[in-house]
Order: structure tokens, then sequence, then C-alpha cells
């Protein structure tokens, strides 16, 4: 949901790549666990799991990059979601 909220309020897929993009490789080269799905030599390797924790730290990196990227890209309001309207091309 993050980054269909990244699509909509950029109007492209680009930014949205971007943050996939970094995250994963920040994920398969920085940090891993030992039941990770890529088992990849990072250079820190955690033990011990907290979901709790992860989510935490994931709305608030979610939110510092939403807002810095409203005022960065010059993003409209937050409704801006709910308002906007689509129109499918017929040929």
């Amino acid at each position: 949901m993050f980054l269909a909220f990244i699509t909509v309020m950029d109007d492209g897929l680009e930014l949205a790549l971007g943050v996939h993009a970094a995250t994963n490789i920040f994920g398969a080269t920085l940090f891993t666990y030992e039941g990770s799905v890529l088992q990849t030599d990072s250079l820190f390797i955690t033990h011990q799991i907290d979901p709790s924790m992860m989510t935490f730290t994931f709305l608030i990196a979610a939110l510092t990059f939403i807002v810095i990227c409203k005022y960065k890209y010059n993003w409209p309001q937050w409704n801006y979601i709910f308002t906007k309207t689509y129109t499918l091309n017929k040929y």
C-alpha cells in the first residue's frame, strides 16, 4: 500500500520502483537473518527478529519518506487520492 500510495501521488511508477530496488539492495547487502529467503553474504546477521519493532520502524520510515517527497515534488493534498478520476481511452 505504501508503494501504491507513492505511485498515485507521483503519477508515475519511477519513484516506487526506485524505493523497491533500494530496499531490496539494502536488505540483500547489509542485513540478513538465518531464515531469510535471500541467503546472501551480508555485513550484519541478526539472530532475533522482532516483528512489532520492524513494523514500527517501517511505518516511521515510510511516513518520513512521504513527507519529504510531498515537499520535494510538491504533491497535492492527501485527499487527492479519493478525488482523482480515471478515464480509459476507448479505441
